[in-house]
Parts: C-alpha cells; structure tokens; sequence
C-alpha cells in the first residue's frame, strides 16, 4: 500500500494543523504569544525528525504529542499568566471567518473551562474542540484510559458547579455562596 505523500508535506501540515496546534498550546501555557512559538517549534521539530506518516490522523497525533511535550517543557521553565478573552476568541473560534461573535452562553462556558486546572482544560480541549477519544487522548499524554476518563468526568463535574452558579474549587470540592448559608 502505498503512503499518500501530501501528509508528509510540511506545506499540507501546517495549513491543516497550525491552528489546532496554536489552540492546543493555549490550553497549557495560557498565553497567544507562547503558543504561537511553541507551534513553531512543533513544525521545527518535524522538519529536524523527518518523520514518515501514513495518515492524516497519524500525522495529527504525532504533531499534537509533540505539541503537549513542548507545551510542558514551557511551563515548567518560565511561570504562566493569564488570558485574555480577546487572545481566546481569535484562537478558539470555530469559523475560518474571523467575524463570528460568541454568545453570552459560549463565552460563560469559555471562560469556566479557563478557570480549570491545567489537567482539566487539556482533557476539556481534546475531547469537545479536537474530537479525540479517551485512548487517543491516552496516547497523546501519556497517561492510562483510564485516567482520561476520570480527569474528563471531574472536570464536567467543575464545569456544571461553575456554570450552574455555584463555587467548586479546582480540586471539586463543593463551597457554599454566602447567601447559601441563611
């Protein structure tokens, strides 16, 4: 059988993938101007590593591995500060049209699954914005099915405490509004 030759072209790659990798990064190091970076290093990385893949989602997996590993390696050189919403909404918007606005709803969920710990957003960002499975999320962070799936559940545990008004702390302990109390 033979390798379509168009997923091992940096050109196709990049035109394909830039943007999911960019939204990716995001996720991690929770600055525009990083993630930008760090996507380049990706494609820098496959340019140096030659890798030969025989699909699409092959080469997908292996370009978002890499993307996770130099997001890491980031965040573990340098602290991290916050995002703003207008860094996200030029990232995360669906349409290749950049005129799209968010609705009150979207940018309320946006904004709960930012106040997420890391391990949550990225398990959040693979599975609803990159459509992957629990075993390909495994592969892609090395980390057990097993603990996707229990990272996934907490963190829609913490998603519905946050957007149905309630105040869970990152680890998903329930506290109580002060109006609560009376």
């Amino acid at each position: 059988m033979e390798t379509d030759m168009r997923f091992n072209s940096a050109e196709y790659l990049v035109d394909r993938f830039l943007n999911d990798i960019i939204r990716l990064c995001l996720v991690y190091v929770k600055n525009m101007d990083d993630a930008q970076d760090i996507a380049q290093q990706v494609f820098v990385t496959y340019l140096h590593k030659k890798p030969t893949f025989v699909s699409e989602e092959h080469a997908k997996n292996w370009l978002f591995k890499v993307a996770v590993n130099l997001s890491k390696n980031h965040l573990r050189s340098l602290r991290h500060g916050e995002i703003s919403f207008d860094e996200l909404e030029c990232v995360l918007s669906t349409g290749d049209s950049g005129g799209s606005t968010r609705t009150e709803s979207e940018e309320q969920v946006l904004a709960a699954v930012m106040k997420l710990k890391r391990i949550y957003r990225e398990i959040i960002h693979l599975y609803y914005y990159c459509d992957y499975n629990t075993t390909e999320m495994s592969k892609i962070l090395g980390i057990p099915a097993a603990s996707v799936r229990s990272r996934l559940a907490r963190a829609r545990t913490l998603l519905e405490k946050q957007l149905k008004g309630g105040i869970a702390d990152e680890n998903g302990i329930q506290k109580r509004d002060e109006q609560d109390k009376g």
